[in-house]
């Protein structure tokens, strides 16, 4: 039985990182599920979900520490189980710009929150004195998607945001065209 961990690293951004802590799930007989990596000012981060028999993640659990110290890095891990896609009736990302400022991303997550809606992914840069955001956003069955894009209005006005709502294509067709 598959056993799963969550990895993420932070360190240094320096060519041949990322390559050290795949190399190391791969020698420990690992598959990596899934991964994000991110540079953030100059540090590098790394999340995984790594797969494997139960030894094989026991094995990369016990050499991780070892590596993380010999590279500068911070790690953390967490086991976990297998993700069970929920069903959703539409699948949105949200694209945002406004002035950089504090608080505006956390007054769109605030309005998500209150919504109880789920939110899937979520980016942000500043690009010169403008913010950039994308949050990925499901809607749950018997949602009102009407109802939920005529309540953007009184937000991005709020907030200053100009938002762009676009339809993503649900998993299910993804899944079939495979």
């Amino acid at each position: 039985m598959s056993q799963f961990l969550v990895v993420t690293a932070v360190g240094e951004d320096r060519p041949g990182i990322v390559n050290e802590l795949v190399k190391m799930a791969s020698q420990c007989n690992c598959n990596i599920v899934d991964s994000r990596m991110a540079i953030l000012g100059n540090e590098f981060t790394l999340i995984m979900l790594i797969s494997g028999d139960w030894n094989a993640v026991a094995r990369l659990e016990s050499q991780l520490p070892v590596m993380a110290r010999d590279h500068n890095l911070l790690t953390m891990m967490k086991r976990t189980g297998q993700h069970q896609a929920a069903s959703y009736a539409h699948r949105l990302e949200l694209a945002a710009v406004t002035p950089d400022r504090p608080g505006v991303i956390s007054q769109v997550t605030q309005f998500l929150a209150e919504k109880r809606l789920d939110i899937s992914a979520l980016s942000a840069s500043t690009e010169g004195e403008q913010l950039h955001m994308a949050v990925r956003i499901n809607l749950p069955d018997g949602a009102d998607l009407g109802e939920f894009e005529a309540s953007l209005a009184p937000l991005a006005q709020a907030a200053s945001l100009d938002i762009q709502l676009s339809h993503l294509t649900p998993l299910t067709e993804i899944r079939h065209k495979e």
